[in-house]
């Protein structure tokens, strides 16, 4: 039974472990789930800060005892009321962890008549025991609606199975205390936003020793089974925001940027090719060099590979209007994250940038005007992640 008690523990770590590791600090950009919307193409999900997806909530019921002397014996008799306060945190739409406190008064029978929670003399050398018990459990959560059907945050019904453990203690007769081992399936009804109605089925299998039965039987352990009603509240901001672009668009329209810089290059080698006009009179042009866009990846602010061999060509252009100042400004996009990420995160591109136009590209440093905005609204097509961008532009 002691295989038994570490194998079901292990696993609960291990759930738990996996939940773990999808916890972010907060407001961090990271996406690491999908939803599946009505066309049946997956979007992907945005993980919420930490103190986001909490919940609390209560039940109340009744739980029936089984044990090695319960053969034969009235179901009824060994069924009495249970109490339970639990809070948690959902950590992605399939994920989540609580901690329960559960109150119990068992009722049991007993072939032994020196067992101090005998209460009643059957007769026929039966006793029945009664006794009252506490304990604290940490449990696992497997959302299998939001993993089988999608995350869907206005679903009516969810199916959530859990698997935990921790320690029980008999509070009526010299409080001993053990291991516990809990598994069962909650029934969630949504009722708004923040109020559900809770359904459970719930079993939880210690050690006889919380019964003072020891022996008389092949199992040395005994269980409760309970059924329980109850109610939860979810703390604002409960749910995941959903990204409404997918990859394919992202793909798409960087196609047509690098289409159109391929464009600009072979119109550059065409004016580069055409012979030279002697002229008599030097006629002084103004120059003008278009915006430049660097782009960059969700909560970083690195400079990809292909990003580094435009900005070298743009570098190229700002060498050849020595008389020309230019202003390199970099965003952020504020629906993900708040100005304490996006503010840093802003100037870090835009410093980012400025280095490798100085630095590797040889720029004079008394051209540039470095600045950052911070987190902004959409910048372009309507496109949250446009907006991750440093922008060199010419100052008239």
């Amino acid at each position: 039974m002691k295989n038994l008690k570490f194998l079901f523990l292990a696993a609960t770590m291990l759930v738990a472990k996996g939940a773990y590791a999808q916890e972010i600090e907060d407001n961090q950009e990271i996406i690491v789930v999908e939803e599946i919307e009505d066309n049946g193409e997956r979007h992907p999900i945005h993980i919420n800060p930490f103190w986001d997806n909490w919940f609390v909530g209560a039940g109340i019921g009744s739980s029936t005892f089984y044990g090695n002397h319960c053969k034969g014996t009235n179901l009824g008799e060994r069924t009495a009321p249970v109490f339970n306060l639990h809070a948690g945190k959902w950590f992605t739409p399939n994920v989540g962890l609580r901690m329960n406190f559960y109150w119990y008064k068992p009722k049991s029978f007993d072939t032994n008549a020196n067992n101090p929670l005998v209460v009643e003399d059957l007769g026929n050398g039966l006793y029945k025991t009664e006794w009252t018990m506490t304990s604290l459990t940490a449990e696992a959560m497997l959302n299998m609606s939001n993993l089988i059907c999608g995350y869907k945050k206005d679903r009516l019904y969810n199916f959530i199975g859990y698997v935990g453990g921790g320690w029980i203690r008999n509070c009526t007769r010299k409080h001993p205390n053990d291991v516990v081992m809990s598994a069962g399936i909650l029934n969630r009804f949504n009722i708004n936003d923040s109020w559900g109605l809770n359904l459970e089925l719930r079993a939880s299998i210690f050690p006889e020793k919380m019964s003072y039965a020891a022996g008389g039987g092949n199992w040395d352990q005994d269980m409760l089974t309970s059924l329980m009603v109850g109610a939860s509240y979810r703390f604002k901001y409960s749910g995941w925001n959903t990204c409404n672009v997918s990859t394919s668009e992202i793909n798409a329209l960087n196609a047509k940027i690098n289409d159109m810089r391929a464009k600009n290059a072979e119109l550059e080698n065409a004016l580069a090719e055409k012979p030279k006009v002697e002229t008599v009179e030097v006629v002084k042009v103004n120059t003008y060099v278009p915006d430049m866009c660097v782009f960059f990846e969700i909560n970083k602010y690195d400079i990809r590979g292909e990003e580094k061999v435009n900005l070298q060509m743009y570098a190229e252009n700002i060498k050849k209007a020595k008389d020309k100042k230019f202003s390199v400004i970099g965003y952020a996009d504020k629906y993900t994250g708040n100005d304490r990420i996006n503010t840093p995160l802003s100037k870090n591109r835009a410093q980012q940038v400025y280095d490798m136009l100085v630095n590797e590209f040889g720029v004079d440093k008394n051209q540039l005007v470095i600045d950052h905005k911070g987190g902004v609204d959409n910048m372009f097509y309507d496109i949250p992640k446009l907006s991750r961008v440093t922008i060199i532009r010419m100052i008239e």
